[in-house]
């Protein structure tokens, strides 16, 4: 994460990571068995979008790939989904 943050070369994007790495550690997503081996595979398909230069492929499988971690995340903390709560699923438009 850190080096594609890194390569895209905006300080707003590397401010918005770093304090989403502070405000919690991403790696706990693949302690959920429902998660491992999904990201997993959602990091792939980026990796290879990217690989094979196709920006928008990756944007789609990274859109993807946020959208499933905050449905398990909500899952586990299903007080937190409800209306009023403090987590709102991300909006890409």
């Amino acid at each position: 994460h850190e080096r594609l943050v890194d390569l895209c070369g905006s300080r707003l994007v590397q401010d918005v990571v770093s304090f989403v790495n502070r405000s919690f550690q991403l790696d706990t997503l693949l302690l959920l068995p429902e998660r491992a081996a999904a990201s997993y595979e959602e990091h792939c398909a980026v990796f290879e979008a990217l690989s094979a230069g196709d920006g928008t492929k990756a944007a789609q499988g990274m859109r993807q790939n946020i959208e499933n971690a905050h449905k398990a995340m909500l899952a586990r903390l299903p007080a937190l989904g409800k209306q009023g709560g403090r987590l709102k699923p991300p909006d890409f438009s």
